[in-house]
C-alpha cells in the first residue's frame, strides 16, 4: 500500500501523519504558519480543542497579502503554507480526503519530502511523535 492509499483510509490518521510531516518543513513556515501548525499539532497529535478555522483563515489571508493571490505558489514558503492549510480542516466532510491528501502530498513532493519519510511517520518511526492511531 502506498502513502496515498494509506492516508486516505481515515481522516484523523491522515491529519496526524501530515501534521507530523510538517515538522520536517517547519523552518519554511512564517510566524503565522508556525502558530497555525502549533494549533494543528494540538488538535491532531494531542486531541486538544482548538480553532482550526481561525488558523486556516489567517494562513489564507497571509498568502493573499504576501502574493496578491492566495492560491499562487512561488517558493518553499508557499508550498509549506499550502501543505499546512490541508491539516487545518476538521473532519466533518471526509468526502474530500483524497483531494486533501493528494494535494498535501504534492506540496511535500515539491518540498523534497520523500514518500518514504511520510511512510516512516505513518509507521510511527518519526522521533517527534507517537505512532499514528
Amino acid at each position: 500500500m502506498d502513502i496515498f492509499d494509506r492516508l486516505t483510509q481515515e481522516w484523523p490518521t491522515a491529519m496526524s501523519v501530515l501534521t507530523t510531516a510538517l515538522d520536517l518543513v517547519r523552518d519554511d513556515l512564517p510566524g503565522v504558519g508556525r502558530s497555525a501548525l502549533s494549533m494543528a499539532e494540538g488538535r491532531w497529535l494531542k486531541g486538544e480543542p482548538g480553532n482550526l478555522t481561525a488558523s486556516r483563515i489567517a494562513c489564507w489571508e497571509y498568502l493573499q497579502a504576501r502574493n496578491g493571490n492566495s492560491t499562487a505558489i512561488a517558493d518553499r514558503e508557499d508550498f509549506a503554507m499550502r501543505a499546512l492549510i490541508c491539516v487545518l480542516y476538521e473532519d466533518e466532510d471526509q468526502s474530500d480526503i483524497g483531494e486533501t491528501v493528494g494535494f498535501a502530498l504534492d506540496m511535500f513532493a515539491a518540498l523534497e519530502v520523500e514518500p518514504e519519510s511520510l511512510m516512516a511517520i505513518a509507521d510511527g518511526a518519526h522521533p517527534s511523535v507517537d505512532p499514528a492511531p
